[in-house]
């Protein structure tokens, strides 16, 4: 984001953190996020958005890498794989990135671009 920008009330700015807190958490009515760094190191995260319906999206703009998870005992995937704490999915820095909301069972299907619009190899939460 530069000065002047105009941000929407669909829009958040947050900031990678650990541990999760309302800094790092993506508001349920967003639907563009910029993660406009972290608080530590890549490895601190962002986390989904609860209370949406299926086909919600959110897309994002990450100036730093981080990571993305789902929120706490919820187990909810991303990319079919559990994200509920150990297992985040990394997104580098400068990509631009689709979470989509399936269901409870299937989760949040993830899509990353980099920012040469290159479209970046199955994220897999590790």
């Amino acid at each position: 984001m530069q000065p002047g920008d105009a941000v929407a009330p669909s829009e958040a700015i947050i900031i990678a953190g650990n541990p999760v807190g309302y800094e790092n958490t993506i508001p349920s009515s967003a639907t563009f996020v910029t993660v406009s760094g972290y608080t530590t190191n890549a490895n601190d995260w962002i986390v989904t958005p609860t209370g949406v319906r299926r086909g919600h999206r959110v897309h994002g703009w990450s100036v730093q890498a981080h990571e993305i998870r789902t929120p706490a005992t919820s187990n909810t995937p991303i990319n079919g794989v559990d994200s509920d704490g150990s297992q985040e999915a990394a997104i580098p820095a400068t990509s631009l990135w689709t979470l989509t909301y399936v269901s409870s069972t299937v989760g949040w299907i993830l899509e990353v671009t980099s920012e040469l619009g290159a479209t970046v190899t199955a994220v897999v939460p590790d």
